[in-house]
């Protein structure tokens, strides 16, 4: 069966810029009714960022003794409408606690003050390195200038989350952004 239909398939397979007009008119009616996907980096634009390339510790067990993964809060200004995504990156964390109990908790520093905890864990071995990688939604903060970083605190022992200069043999910087949505 080499003749009509079958022969139009073979020749668009072989030839894919050979397209016949009817399924260019289906496209264009596709895209009309479904609408084009968008990439979802696209839908976010970062607007701050900042790396560390020391580790950071914490046997803080609250979030006013513990400390924050930045030297430096990252400044940006919030519309009032938009809310925002934080992104935390690190090679790993670790605690120096007891297997099983110890925990590392990372909350956000919103203006100097706790505006909730979005990430923690809880880890199976003393020491034992887990990666980092996390991400939290920050609610519509009101409308004007802000500062934010993310604070580490522990239940028990010292949490670190590890940052390096980079580079051959070295730990990646640890990495934090926020984009807005």
């Amino acid at each position: 069966m080499q003749g009509g239909f079958s022969s139009k398939v073979l020749d668009v397979l072989s030839d894919p810029m050979n397209l016949p007009p009817e399924f260019l008119d289906y496209l264009v009616q596709h895209q009309a009714v479904n609408g084009i996907p968008t990439p979802i980096q696209s839908r976010t634009t970062t607007i701050a960022s900042g790396t560390r390339t020391s580790n950071v510790s914490s046997s803080g067990t609250t979030f006013a003794t513990g400390n924050d993964l930045l030297a430096t809060s990252l400044a940006f200004t919030a519309s009032g409408g938009n809310s925002y995504i934080v992104l935390v990156l690190s090679r790993g964390w670790n605690n120096s606690g007891t297997a099983g109990s110890a925990s590392n908790e990372l909350h956000f520093n919103l203006d100097g003050a706790d505006a909730g905890r979005f990430a923690g864990s809880v880890f199976p071995a003393a020491n034992q390195v887990t990666p980092l990688s996390v991400g939290g939604f920050l609610l519509t903060p009101a409308a004007g200038s802000h500062t934010l970083n993310v604070r580490l605190f522990v239940n028990s022992g010292t949490g670190t989350i590890v940052g390096g200069a980079g580079g051959a043999g070295n730990d990646v910087p640890l990495f934090v952004s926020i984009s807005a949505i």
